[in-house]
């Protein structure tokens, strides 16, 4: 016969006993399935890009987003640009790059409305984590990315 394993872990520590060199785990087991291909919308997500700025509001709708009631939100939230994002992090932090010595330095002080627009951000970007758990697909590296590949999760967390 065939040569049997010694040591082979398996993803959920367990060991693997008297099984043969060419055993592969079951589907289950293997995690996430890469699919290549172009971004496609979802089944129950509007085909509308979101934009940014944002605000957290009661409501999941117009240039409001909620985490209370993130499962009634038709925007795709995994879509927002990566670019965005980026732009909106960077405008954050040059806003805070400001070399003044002081006992209390004054700017590292928002404005209400640039607090409003940080905070809609962060919301905006766990909204569409928590709708890439709940449609078990998200794109690597985003969805706006010519070269993206569409993740499937075969499993939910």
């Amino acid at each position: 016969g065939k040569p049997m394993e010694s040591h082979v872990h398996l993803k959920d520590g367990q060991m693997s006993v008297g099984k043969h060199v060419e055993y592969e785990p079951p589907a289950t087991k293997l995690g996430p399935r890469v699919a290549s291909g172009p971004a496609r919308p979802s089944r129950r997500l509007h085909r509308m890009l979101p934009a940014l700025p944002v605000h957290v509001g009661a409501d999941a709708a117009g240039s409001s987003v909620t985490l209370q009631r993130w499962q009634d939100d038709q925007r795709d939230w995994r879509r927002l640009p990566a670019a965005d994002i980026a732009r909106s992090f960077a405008g954050q932090a040059a806003a805070a790059v400001q070399p003044i010595n002081r006992l209390y330095p004054e700017h590292l002080r928002r404005s209400p409305e640039e607090r409003r627009n940080f905070e809609g951000l962060v919301t905006a970007i766990a909204v569409g984590t928590m709708q890439a758990c709940r449609e078990r697909e998200y794109w690597a590296p985003s969805a706006d990315d010519p070269a993206a590949t569409r993740v499937e999760v075969t499993r939910a967390p």
